[in-house]
């Protein structure tokens, strides 16, 4: 909640956002990236945890197949569970790690425009381009006609 711009935070507080306005549509959005971080993060300690935990304490699994390839001294059983434990454990990760990444890349390219569309402003048409080279949207102020804006992604 710290990484949360002050702008976003101004901004619902001079729209008179309550508590959980505020949670709802300005801290929680900002927190998404952070929370799926620390969910690749974890994925990754799980399944170590996992495969230890199954390598000095089941019947079966992964790990209890390495364990008796180890104990049987039988390399072909040994470098084939490894070769499928590592080929899952980077599918998993590159997949997990192209997901944080467009959502960071979408916060900061995107987070001004973003926040005041999802606030309900008067906002017609909303486009992002998470390049983070311009952002384009267009707004009505009181039914007077459209203003084209278009900025910097970080302006």
């Amino acid at each position: 909640m710290r990484n949360t711009k002050p702008i976003l935070l101004k901004t619902g507080h001079v729209l008179k956002l309550s508590r959980p306005q505020m949670v709802r549509w300005i801290l929680f959005p900002a927190a998404i990236p952070e929370i799926f971080t620390g969910l690749r993060v974890g994925f990754s300690l799980t399944l170590i945890g996992s495969l230890l935990a199954e390598m000095f304490a089941s019947q079966r699994g992964l790990g209890y197949l390495l364990m008796n390839g180890i104990g049987l001294h039988n390399v072909e059983l040994i470098m084939s569970v490894t070769l499928l434990i590592v080929v899952f454990a980077a599918a998993v990760s590159t997949l997990l790690l192209q997901i944080d990444r467009r959502l960071h890349r979408r916060v900061s390219a995107c987070g001004r425009q973003r926040a005041m569309s999802s606030l309900a402003l008067p906002v017609q048409e909303y486009q992002c381009d998470t390049s983070g080279k311009r952002v384009v949207y267009r707004e009505t102020r009181g039914g007077h006609g459209a203003h084209v804006r278009s900025g910097a992604a970080d302006a």
